[in-house]
């Protein structure tokens, strides 16, 4: 199902993905790990591989971190995540940074945590992002 769902994503992009890109680039990330050197992210195709490739893991990654009992589980204290379940539930407009945000991961994460908590509602808070990337191509 998350396949077909990617594929669907995909059929929509702007952008046709390039799989020799994506995978070029893909094996460029894995090097950059260990030399240190990030490689570049300019070919569009590539950035939609890459986008379909992660959205699901990343997303789910952050929506993690921000949902109810996970920060416990990852060690952090308990009044966090009270914290910001209130402040999903008590604001009506959220803001956030996004720092090499790329495709938008992390606001697709926020609304999507917006709205679980919310009851999937429109009473939910209203998401703003501000996505910075040194890459141009995410703009």
């Amino acid at each position: 199902a998350e396949e077909e769902a990617a594929e669907g994503f995909a059929l929509r992009l702007p952008v046709e993905v390039d799989a020799s890109e994506t995978m070029a680039l893909e094996i460029a990330l894995s090097k950059a790990a260990a030399e240190g050197q990030m490689p570049s992210f300019g070919h569009p195709g590539a950035r939609a591989g890459y986008t379909v490739q992660h959205l699901a893991s990343r997303v789910a990654h952050v929506a993690d971190l921000l949902h109810l009992g996970h920060c416990t589980s990852l060690g952090a204290p308990r009044w966090l995540s009270t914290a910001l379940i209130r402040l999903f539930l008590q604001t009506p407009n959220l803001r956030a940074a996004s720092l090499g945000g790329g495709p938008g991961f992390d606001f697709l994460a926020l609304v999507m945590t917006a709205s679980y908590l919310s009851g999937g509602g429109d009473n939910g808070a209203a998401v703003d992002v501000a996505v910075y990337d040194y890459e141009h191509g995410w703009r």
